[in-house]
């Protein structure tokens, strides 16, 4: 597998639309899930939502994570972007048990995922992929383990999306909502502090890592994809500037339930409608770098943070207050 190209970034703050703009790019194959190397092998994850520690884990338990992933209808777990049906999971398996089973007892990560990666090309596909092609994939945690795969793929390139901390803090505990009712917090601070720190720190030691806006992406598609097909040495086709999965119109992931054809430009100011003065002070105390770093306006609250969420539990509303109370004493000594 040559010049594999890994989207980075945390949950919804663009990397599916980064994705879903290169699946059209001639010699590409753009895997349409999240593939989960590092977790579904037994590796300790620190990203929140995903978090696993470090286990010994069978060829054949390994084979299970993948199959439920596949086969699961919930995006949250794996599923949700390919239906079903569209899946050979035999063969996937089968293929990966050919040619996946002894890098992974031999501790050959690249072999693995080379095995893994044409598993899915022969499942949705029906056949082995050219020698060629080029591989693009995005799973959120791989942020934390860019550098492995550089070292694994030296010709590698990355391309890390970040979003509004405030936006991205919305729409991220929309989708964690358990049935409408409001989260815990600190799952998706300490989720989006995990990603943010390696849009920070992976530049510093791999030379092709290119860190773009999400709000840069929708306001200037073209240009933006123009300077990703230069990142890529590529040429720019059109077809980069419409996002589709496996050939097919994609009509977007928002948290909003919306569907839509191309590019929508409502995540820009929806979230402002949606946040509560506790995740304002949160991002203001957590994040107020990333926000100067990548040139994000800071906003102040209204109201006071101590009044409820809608949909905010007793128990969560308590753990939530506790947690800005805490953070702020570590993080200011106040």
């Amino acid at each position: 597998m040559e010049k594999p190209v890994f989207i980075l970034g945390s949950h919804k703050s663009g990397t599916s639309l980064m994705r879903n703009l290169l699946d059209g790019v001639p010699d590409f194959f753009v895997v349409p899930i999240e593939m989960h190397f590092f977790e579904y092998t037994g590796l300790w994850v620190d990203y929140a939502i995903r978090r696993s520690l470090p286990v010994n884990l069978t060829f054949e338990q390994v084979l299970e994570h993948i199959k439920k992933a596949i086969t699961a209808t919930d995006q949250k777990f794996g599923g949700g972007s390919v239906e079903t049906e569209q899946w050979d999971i035999a063969r996937l398996l089968n293929h990966l048990a050919k040619l996946g089973r002894e890098p992974f007892e031999n501790g050959d990560y690249r072999g693995f995922i080379n095995a893994y990666m044409e598993a899915i090309y022969l499942a949705l596909k029906g056949e082995l992929p050219p020698k060629s092609i080029r591989y693009v994939e995005k799973t959120v945690e791989n942020a934390e383990f860019a550098c492995f795969l550089n070292k694994l793929y030296p010709d590698a390139k990355f391309i890390h999306i970040v979003r509004n901390p405030y936006a991205a803090l919305v729409s991220t505990r929309k989708f964690i909502a358990l049935h409408g009712n409001y989260p815990y917090l600190g799952t998706v601070l300490d989720a989006l502090e995990n990603s943010y720190y390696h849009a920070f720190c992976n530049p510093l030691c791999i030379e092709d890592y290119l860190v773009l806006r999400y709000e840069d992406l929708i306001q200037q598609t073209e240009s933006i994809m123009r300077q990703v097909a230069s990142f890529l040495e590529i040429p720019f086709e059109n077809v980069m500037l419409y996002p589709t999965t496996l050939g097919m119109e994609w009509q977007g992931n928002s948290m909003s339930g919306q569907r839509f054809n191309g590019i929508s430009t409502d995540p820009l100011t929806v979230w402002k409608d949606e946040i509560h003065p506790l995740e304002i002070e949160l991002v203001n105390l957590l994040l107020h770098h990333v926000l100067n770093k990548f040139g994000y306006e800071k906003i102040h609250p209204s109201y006071s943070l101590y009044l409820p969420v809608k949909g905010e539990k007793v128990r969560k509303y308590v753990a939530n207050r506790f947690y800005w109370l805490s953070t702020k004493v570590r993080r200011t000594g106040l």
